[in-house]
């Protein structure tokens, strides 16, 4: 079983880089840096109109999607006005929050449409996804590797507020970005056991590709 919480990164630190970056995208290797940088639910992602085609979400389905994200954009902003600037308490709420989610969307959904919609998932959040407990429990990681992932995380997240990307042009700020994007993947996939990568690999079924620069920011409806 998963040692603890998840270590989701702040709402605060998804908007401040969201507002230092500006990369257009149209596929999910150049997508958004904000959104390819931090784990996104797969109700999130489910606002996207590729992925409602993909799963073949009805009307109705549609509806209930725009409702849940509506609910999870109060409730993260909730969370961070209620943590008081502790990262640890807005970390394990917004992580609840995201199970929660999570867990609503799927009762909206058929077994096939839940398994289709936990592929895209993993597929679009790449390695992030390493912090998901399911996942954590899929893949079998050691506490050992937890604790590694944690402390890769926290290096990889100091150096993407430390890379002055607000001193930079917007094309080396791609440039830039992208670069940081490779390293974390890399560093987050050498924790694992070959054995587990090609698991995970084979977690993220069919390719679909996505356009995540149409993803709303957190907060807005």
């Amino acid at each position: 079983m998963p040692r603890r919480l998840l270590t989701l990164p702040t709402l605060a630190a998804a908007i401040c880089l969201a507002t230092v970056v500006n990369e257009r995208a149209v596929a999910q290797q150049s997508a958004s840096p904000w959104v390819r940088f931090f784990l996104q639910p797969s109700v999130a992602l489910a606002q996207l109109e590729e992925v409602q085609q993909d799963l073949k979400l009805t009307e109705e389905q549609q509806k209930e999607v725009r409702a849940i994200n509506d609910q999870l954009n109060d409730d993260r902003m909730s969370v961070f006005q209620d943590s008081s600037g502790d990262r640890q308490k807005m970390r394990e709420g917004i992580a609840k929050l995201h199970r929660e989610a999570t867990e609503e969307f799927n009762k909206q959904l058929d077994e096939a449409q839940r398994k289709r919609a936990a592929e895209i998932y993993v597929q679009v959040n790449g390695p992030m996804v390493l912090q998901d407990e399911a996942v954590v429990e899929e893949l079998e990681l050691t506490d050992e590797q937890q604790e590694q992932l944690d402390q890769a995380r926290d290096e990889i997240r100091n150096q993407f507020f430390n890379a002055g990307l607000r001193d930079l042009s917007d094309e080396e700020r791609e440039e830039k970005v992208n670069e940081l994007l490779e390293d974390r993947d890399e560093k987050l996939l050498a924790v694992l056991t070959e054995k587990q990568r090609e698991a995970l690999k084979a977690m993220k079924g069919e390719p679909l590709e996505v356009d995540l620069s149409k993803m709303p920011m957190p907060g807005r409806g």
